[in-house]
């Protein structure tokens, strides 16, 4: 799953032929979770953080809080530091 601002790195999942399913980076992570749980995931992929004009948006506490509150926990998260 992936859950991170739009990038070409959400290319890099085509390029290598993974199933993946992408999640836009604008849910709160009860939102987050339903999904989670829908796709049952084995790995997450997401950004330490979106930037939006005039702000700053963290991304990474999203996806803990998402782990949380699921059923299905996926066995890793790997997360792209983005530099501000």
């Amino acid at each position: 799953m992936l859950f991170q601002p739009s990038t070409n790195r959400e290319l890099l999942s085509h390029r290598i032929g993974a199933a993946h399913n992408v999640v836009f980076g604008g849910f709160a992570a009860d939102q987050l979770a339903i999904r989670i749980n829908h796709s049952k995931p084995k790995v997450i992929c997401t950004a330490s953080c979106g930037i939006e004009p005039g702000k700053v948006i963290p991304y990474k506490p999203i996806v803990d809080k998402a782990i949380s509150l699921c059923v299905h926990k996926p066995s890793k998260v790997i997360v792209y530091q983005v530099r501000v």
